[in-house]
């Protein structure tokens, strides 16, 4: 199923923080070079994709300004454009059941890295023993990672009823909200209480996406 394959991955982040009275700028800077390969293919492998070794050079480039409400209070923009390889499973994956439904997964080696552009305005809240936070965001993304059903190919299993085959959505987007509470009633006890939602679509085929 995992056909003895590999990805390596070396990295180099930076990051600056500029501190006023009124608040807070942060910008920050990351390169990764990926590279991963199947050491024994499968036939199926060999068949669709021919070689499976691929090199991806990712960069990633973030900035926010974080500005004091009160003395509890902050207010937070945030702004990023982010790269990630394919993961092993979305890459090397050989006809095996790993998810929510039944269908196999199958894999694929030459998945573009997926960009995501994204904004988030952030209020916090902070106090010795309630700390409450609430996000809402856009996500605009680029050959975003997502299975395909491929009827072509047959499972591996009888039992499954298909196989999901691993491609790059050309443009998609998330948007939604996240909102955390905390509060330690005691000294040895605490409650938290954690919301979200997230909708996301596939803007060519105009259809949510099937996994977020």
């Amino acid at each position: 199923a995992w056909q003895d394959s590999e990805i390596q991955q070396v990295g180099w982040f930076n990051e600056f923080n500029y501190y006023a009275k009124t608040g807070k700028f942060m910008a920050s800077a990351r390169l990764d070079y990926n590279t991963g390969k199947a050491n024994e293919e499968s036939k199926l492998f060999q068949q669709l994709y021919g070689d499976t070794k691929e090199n991806q050079l990712n960069h990633s480039l973030s900035t926010g300004y974080s500005h004091y409400l009160s003395k509890n209070s902050q207010l937070s923009l945030w702004l990023g454009r982010a790269q990630r390889s394919g993961s092993l499973t979305e890459r090397f994956m050989n006809l095996f059941v790993i998810g929510l439904d039944a269908y196999e997964i199958l894999g694929n080696p030459h998945l573009k890295a997926e960009t995501n552009n994204q904004m988030d305005l952030i209020y916090t809240y902070k106090r010795e023993k309630v700390y409450f936070q609430v996000d809402g965001f856009y996500s605009y993304l680029q050959d975003y990672i997502s299975g395909v059903i491929n009827s072509s190919i047959t499972p591996y299993s009888k039992m499954s009823p298909g196989v999901r085959q691993m491609k790059n959505v050309d443009k998609a987007f998330k948007t939604g909200i996240e909102s955390t509470f905390n509060w330690q009633f005691a000294p040895k006890y605490k409650t938290e209480l954690a919301m979200a939602y997230t909708y996301a679509e596939d803007l060519t085929t105009k259809n949510p996406l099937p996994e977020i």
